[in-house]
């Protein structure tokens, strides 16, 4: 085993701020901030939804068991352990079934290993093309337990153990114009977002009365702090 040589969170920044110089303009991921900031003001409707679980891998070889887990791809692979029991993949399992608003439910795991790599790949702004996306969607509904995500370059899957099943590569893509017609204030988002944390979590309390601004803050520090979950909503200014 060859030992991920960054940790989770540089790959997470490194990613979010590569996901923000792309798309200018359009993204607000809305880092906590002061009251009286406000950025997210400049920004009216949601035209898509991206809730990221970033997960960082080591590189494994022939010599590193289970044999099976090389033998599904023949090849050197990164590995991700997965929880299906958590609350955690629950939360996002259900964000994913809620509609076509929230289909963008990913966790993101690097296929690479070596600082130099994520230096190299942010200075030339190709971090998301090297990060291997899987969507919550593609895991099986009945799934629980512990299990581990296997993958590799250059196929287009990971294979998930015990029972081996395929669960596609997703790719990061902003169409603003094909999600138009799902297109909700960020309020609403919020709201919608404090309903279903609310159904799985008790732990989980607004006081009353909130401006907008708090209560979209609120909810998308504690999907960060309480469930590693970063929350990009995606917009367009009018």
């Amino acid at each position: 085993m060859r030992k991920c040589g960054f940790s989770e969170t540089q790959f997470s920044f490194n990613f979010t701020f590569e996901f923000l110089n792309k798309y200018p303009g359009t993204t607000n991921p809305f880092f906590p901030s002061t009251r009286t900031e406000g950025k997210h003001y400049g920004f009216d409707v949601c035209l898509g939804n991206y809730f990221i679980q970033f997960k960082k891998s080591h590189l494994y070889d022939i010599g590193d068991s289970p044999p099976e887990f090389y033998k599904a791809f023949n090849s050197v692979y990164f590995k991700i352990e997965i929880n299906a029991s958590r609350k955690q993949f629950k939360f996002l399992k259900r964000i994913s079934k809620e509609n076509n608003r929230f289909n963008k439910v990913l966790y993101s795991t690097p296929m690479f290993h070596t600082r130099k790599e994520l230096k190299d790949y942010y200075s030339n702004q190709t971090v998301i093309s090297n990060t291997a996306c899987f969507s919550v969607n593609d895991f099986p509904d009945t799934l629980t337990g512990n299990h581990y995500m296997i993958y590799e370059n250059a196929a287009g899957h990971g294979v998930l153990f015990s029972d081996p099943v395929r669960v596609p590569k997703s790719t990061i893509e902003i169409n603003a114009e094909g999600n138009r017609q799902f297109s909700l204030s960020l309020t609403e988002m919020a709201e919608k977002l404090q309903g279903i944390i609310l159904e799985v979590d008790n732990r989980f309390n607004l006081p009353n009365q909130l401006f907008d601004q708090d209560i979209i803050r609120r909810v998308w520090t504690y999907l960060l702090v309480s469930y590693n979950i970063l929350w990009i909503p995606i917009t367009y200014r009018k």
